[in-house]
C-alpha cells in the first residue's frame, strides 16, 4: 500500500477525524444548526411518502452520508491520479475531489462496466443471518436449490438461528434479498451532485448509456400505489444527477409474485420541484401530514415530535 493509499485509509477509519471534517465543511457552507446538507437520494424521494420522516431521517443520517461523500471523493481522486501529494491541512483534504469532472465520473463508470461484464454471470447464493429484537434469524435466499437451502438451514440452526421465510423478514433485509435475485442487472456507481448548499449522494440500482434503473419491492398492490411516486422521483433524481434522459423503474409485488415496469423520460420539473419542497421543509419545518396509517408502521413513530399534532396542520 502506497503513502497516499495509507493516508486515505487512515482518514476513513478515524471517526473523530471524519466528525471534525464534517463540522468544518458544514461551517464552510454556512449550514444552519439541525439543517442537514449531506442527503441521500432516497431520503429526498421519501418526501413523497412523508415530508416529516424525510427530514428526520436525513438529520439522523447526515454524518453517514458525509462519510460516503468524503470516501468517494478521496477514492475516486486516487483512482483518477488527481492526488499528487496528500495534504495535511483539514481544509485542503476537503478540497480533494473539487476537480473531478462529470467526464471523470463517466470514466469510473466505464471501468465498472468492465468489472460488471466479468461478474454478471455469477449467481449469488447468499443468505443472511440477522438479529431482530434480540433474536437471531436466518433468511434463506428463496432462489437456492433445495439442496443449497438444506445446507444453509443446517448451518443456521447450528448457530442457534431461527429460519424464517422471505415474508417474515424485516423490510430492508427482504428488499435486499429480493433485489439481488429479481432485479435486472446493470453496472452502476455512486457519486454526489451539488444543488445549492446540498450534496446529494446518488447510487442508482443501474446506469446504462440511455437510462437509470430503480428496483423496489412491496408486500401488496395497495402499498405499491404509494411506493410508485417515491420510486419514480428517485429515478428522476438519478437521471438528473447522471445526465441520463430516461428512467426504468420496477416494483415487485410479493403477494402477486409480479414485477411491474415503468419506462419514461426523466422529469426534470419533478426533480427541481421536489428539491425546492424538500429544501423548504428542511429550512422552515413546514410539513404536510401523511396518511395516518403510515405513522403506525413508521420507525420514527415514537420519536417524531410532530406526530401528536400532525393532524392539526
Amino acid at each position: 500500500m502506497g503513502f497516499i493509499e495509507t493516508e486515505i485509509y487512515e482518514i476513513l477509519n478515524d471517526s473523530k477525524k471524519i466528525k471534525r471534517l464534517f463540522l468544518i465543511e458544514r461551517k464552510r457552507r454556512k449550514a444552519k444548526r439541525n439543517k442537514p446538507i449531506f442527503i441521500g437520494t432516497l431520503n429526498i424521494a421519501n418526501y413523497k411518502w412523508c415530508s416529516i420522516k424525510s427530514i428526520l431521517k436525513s438529520t439522523e443520517r447526515e454524518l453517514m452520508f458525509f462519510t460516503i461523500y468524503l470516501h468517494d471523493r478521496l477514492i475516486y481522486s486516487y483512482r483518477l491520479n488527481l492526488i499528487k501529494k496528500f495534504p495535511k491541512k483539514d481544509s485542503e483534504i476537503l478540497e480533494i475531489g473539487d476537480d473531478i469532472t462529470f467526464k471523470d465520473i463517466e470514466k469510473i463508470l466505464n471501468e465498472e462496466k468492465l468489472n460488471f461484464k466479468n461478474q454478471k454471470n455469477r449467481i449469488s447464493i447468499a443468505s443472511e443471518t440477522i438479529v431482530n429484537k434480540g433474536k437471531k434469524l436466518a433468511l434463506i435466499n428463496p432462489n437456492l436449490s433445495p439442496f443449497q437451502k438444506q445446507i444453509f438451514e443446517e448451518i443456521a440452526k447450528s448457530e442457534g438461528a431461527k429460519v424464517i421465510s422471505i415474508e417474515e423478514a424485516p423490510g430492508i433485509t427482504r428488499g435486499e434479498i429480493l433485489e439481488d435475485s429479481l432485479a435486472e442487472k446493470y453496472p452502476t456507481i455512486r457519486w454526489n451532485f451539488k444543488w445549492n448548499e446540498y450534496s446529494i449522494i446518488a447510487a442508482p440500482d443501474g446506469i446504462t448509456d440511455d437510462f437509470v434503473y430503480e428496483f423496489k419491492t412491496t408486500k401488496n398492490r395497495f402499498l405499491s400505489n404509494f411506493i410508485k411516486p417515491v420510486a419514480l422521483a428517485q429515478a428522476d433524481l438519478y437521471g438528473y444527477s447522471f445526465k441520463r434522459k430516461k428512467k426504468k423503474v420496477q416494483i415487485y409485488i410479493m403477494e402477486e409474485s409480479k414485477r411491474e415496469t415503468w419506462e419514461a423520460e426523466i422529469d426534470e420539473n419533478n426533480v427541481l420541484g421536489l428539491l425546492e419542497k424538500f429544501s423548504m421543509a428542511n429550512e422552515f419545518h413546514k410539513f404536510f401530514p401523511p396518511k395516518e396509517w403510515k405513522c403506525k408502521v413508521c420507525e420514527y413513530f415514537n420519536k417524531c415530535p410532530f406526530y401528536k399534532k400532525s393532524w392539526q396542520f
